[in-house]
Parts: structure tokens; C-alpha cells; sequence
């Protein structure tokens, strides 16, 4: 009440998610070596985490599995002209002249070896092995927490109407109890996202 009711203005850094709901008018976000202003409350604040996070996950799982470049074996001698038509006519005992189009690009070959897609097939089965235990556990984490902002939701909606004094006890209290979860799985989420970022890593640069 105090906050509230002072005209000036205060910086608040605080990890108690119901005080910053009830005094802040502005959020900014420090990270990446900046701060600057967050458009968006706390729980837009969540959905950003949650979205970078996965972010985060997808560009760690594509490029574990981006086939590592290895030995590239040198192509026939032809001399190869690829029209737009995708035609291509060869001939024999030439350099290598590729001329790709605009609508037909000419890549190198990759050739990998049997012993590394052997490695980089163990490389997707331990990383599977080691992060789907948290996976799950993720998984399960954000479907409580999605039921806990919809019940948080339901509440606050209830107590913006006329009850009686006891349904606004009951009410308040609820939604306290549904705060104070949901504040214990977000602290959960994110210490289960950072676990499978790090195996991630690993497994990726092992």
C-alpha cells in the first residue's frame, strides 16, 4: 500500500512475483548485456521464457543433427552445364565445371564414412537417453502449469465479482495457493530447461 500510494518513482528488483503483480507499472528486462523495457507483465514475461527456451532447444537439437563435415571424394572428371530445364549433358575426360542456375543449385557431394554415421547414430541415441528423463518431467511441468494459470485465471475473474465474505476468503486463498505453485514450477521449468541445454551441449560437442 505503501508503493502504491508513493508519488515518486521506485526501481524494485524482487523475486516475489505476487508484490511485483501489485506495485509495477513497467517491466524491464536486463540480459544479453543490456536492459531495456519488457512490453508485457509477468506472465508474458513466463511465455517469452518458455519460448526461448525452446528456441534455444530446437537450434541445440538441429545442429546435433547436422552431419558433421567430413572427407569429400573428388568427383569424375565431366564437365557438367545444368540448364534451368534441369537437363544436364556431360562430357567425359574435362575439369570439373560446375554452372548451377538460379533455379537449380549444384551442392558438393558429402560422403561420410561408415564409422561416423555410426558415431553420429550413438551421438542421437545418448543424447535421447539422457535428456528424456527431464523432457518428461518438462512436459508434465508446463501442463500443471498451464492448468494453474487457467485456474489462477478463473479465480481472479470470480473475486472481481460481488461474493460473499467467505467465498472471498475461500477465493483469495486459493489463488494464493495457485501463486505460490506456480512460482515453485517456474523456478522447476527453468532449472529443467537449463539441465537439457547443458546435456545438449555436451552430447553435441563430445
Amino acid at each position: 500500500m505503501a508503493l502504491n500510494e508513493f508519488e515518486g518513482t521506485v526501481m524494485l528488483v524482487s523475486h516475489d512475483r505476487a508484490l511485483l503483480r501489485a506495485v509495477c507499472d513497467e517491466f524491464w528486462m536486463v540480459g544479453r548485456g543490456k536492459v531495456e523495457p519488457f512490453d508485457g507483465d509477468l506472465d508474458d514475461y513466463q511465455r517469452y521464457l518458455l519460448e526461448e527456451s525452446k528456441r534455444l532447444r530446437e537450434e541445440a537439437k538441429a545442429a546435433a543433427s547436422k552431419p558433421a563435415p567430413t572427407q569429400v571424394q573428388s568427383l569424375p572428371t565431366t564437365k557438367l552445364a545444368v540448364s534451368v530445364a534441369g537437363v544436364v549433358a556431360a562430357e567425359p575426360a574435362m575439369p570439373v565445371t560446375l554452372k548451377p542456375t538460379a533455379s537449380v543449385p549444384v551442392e558438393p557431394q558429402v560422403f561420410r564414412s561408415p564409422e561416423q554415421r555410426k558415431l553420429d547414430a550413438q551421438r542421437r541415441i545418448d543424447l535421447a537417453t539422457q535428456t528424456r528423463p527431464f523432457k518428461k518431467s518438462l512436459e508434465q511441468t508446463e501442463l500443471r502449469m498451464a492448468q494453474l494459470q487457467k485456474q489462477k485465471a478463473d479465480l481472479e475473474s470470480k473475486l472481481a465479482t460481488p461474493m460473499a465474505t467467505q467465498d472471498i476468503v475461500k477465493a483469495s486463498k486459493d489463488l494464493g495457493a495457485a501463486n505460490a505453485e506456480l512460482e515453485t514450477l517456474e523456478l522447476k521449468w527453468l532449472e529443467l530447461s537449463e539441465q537439457i541445454q547443458q546435456i545438449e551441449s555436451s552430447v553435441t560437442t563430445a
